[in-house]
């Protein structure tokens, strides 16, 4: 809803420009309970994905062992890992501390795998895990080599664009 998007932006902007506030806690008090209000705060908040990244790189959770970041966004940062048995390579999902104060994010993080995992397509990854340990929750999917969806996305636009100017300049 309109009114309640540029509310966000508007308190977004307040608390982090004029008194610098963390928004990370602001968020966990008032939109912890209201799941539209949640994904208009979590979309403005940009997970520190360097700083936590180091804290896991060479770290077991379950029986799957990071190796690096593949990438992240707002509600994670998604691991190359190794499962520690079977040495098979997995991209390992992981929400953030920051994120894990709120009920509401992590039964929104645990239906995201949840209905991942119900879904059977060749052009979808496998779960082969859900869990938690020390707080932090986490699951293990299907590793696909590759590209993520986001650059081949910009890649394409870049592509469009080029092709649109040389037809214009062609014209």
């Amino acid at each position: 809803d309109y009114f309640k998007s540029d509310a966000i932006r508007f308190a977004w902007d307040f608390v982090t420009g004029t008194h610098g506030i963390d928004p990370k806690r602001l968020w966990v008090t008032v939109y912890q309970d209201d799941d539209e209000a949640a994904d208009l705060w979590l979309n403005r908040i940009e997970v520190d994905a360097k700083r936590f990244s180091r804290t896991f790189i060479g770290r077991r959770l379950g029986d799957y062992e990071i190796v690096r970041e593949i990438g992240h966004g707002s509600m994670g940062i998604v691991f190359l890992a190794t499962n520690a048995l079977t040495r098979e390579q997995v991209a390992l999902k992981i929400l953030p501390p920051s994120l894990s104060i709120s009920i509401t994010v992590i039964k929104r993080f645990l239906r995201e795998a949840e209905s991942v995992a119900k879904l059977d397509h060749e052009n979808i990854v496998k779960i082969h895990a859900v869990g938690e340990q020390d707080g932090i929750h986490w699951y293990a999917m299907q590793f696909v080599e590759g590209s993520s969806l986001d650059r081949v996305l910009r890649l394409r636009k870049l592509e469009s664009e080029r092709r649109a100017q040389q037809r214009l300049d062609a014209a």
